[in-house]
């Protein structure tokens, strides 16, 4: 296991965590019946990403790049790289 990769993925956890609580708050501002709908039902978050994207492009660009954070730090600490 390689230290440089879990830190990485760590941080990609954290960067997916701050992500997905700030896309929760834009949800629930824009409606409440939106923010149940995208706890209960995935194909919910990409109809609301996708009408809504000016206001939801920051909170989904932040997960991106924590799943990217993930995946790489994945791959480094299994020598996959």
């Amino acid at each position: 296991m390689n230290s440089s990769g879990l830190i990485l993925l760590y941080a990609g956890l954290v960067i997916l965590a701050i992500g997905q609580i700030w896309f929760a708050i834009t949800i629930s501002q824009q409606s409440k019946f939106a923010a149940i709908m995208s706890f209960t039902a995935p194909l919910a978050v990409i109809m609301i990403t996708c009408r809504n994207w000016q206001l939801m492009k920051k909170p989904f660009s932040v997960c991106f790049i924590g799943y990217v954070c993930i995946l790489l730090g994945a791959m480094v600490a299994n020598n996959f790289v």
